[in-house]
């Protein structure tokens, strides 16, 4: 039920085709404002808790002039982390610690 709530609100997003191993912002192209809004989406449709989030370090800004040239220096967080993450029923923070929940939590 959660999986195909998260990838119909990442759609609202995205242009590009959504799967399960889709990273937000390095296959999406989900940063900014847009990846502050689908977070904000996903914590009113679900009870999540982001405590401990750190969206600087996962998503540029607009400001950033060369958004994707950044992406190798930044984790990346797909739809099944997100899954994982919500099916936990732990905030970011202590999901994070786990990090064996995480498919791809290296930067590419």
């Amino acid at each position: 039920m959660s999986a195909a709530l998260i990838i119909a609100i990442v759609e609202k997003y995205s242009t590009k085709p959504v799967g399960l191993d889709s990273a937000i912002f390095h296959d999406l192209g989900i940063f900014g404002l847009d990846a502050w809004e689908l977070f904000s989406d996903i914590s009113e449709a679900l009870p999540v808790n982001f405590e401990g989030f750190d969206f600087k370090a996962h998503f540029p800004n607009e400001s950033d002039l060369f958004p994707n040239y950044r992406k190798q220096h930044r984790p990346r967080i797909t739809i099944r982390d997100l899954c994982n993450f919500v099916a936990s029923g732990k905030t970011w923070q202590a999901f994070k610690m786990d990090e064996a929940t995480m498919t791809s939590n290296q930067p590419a």
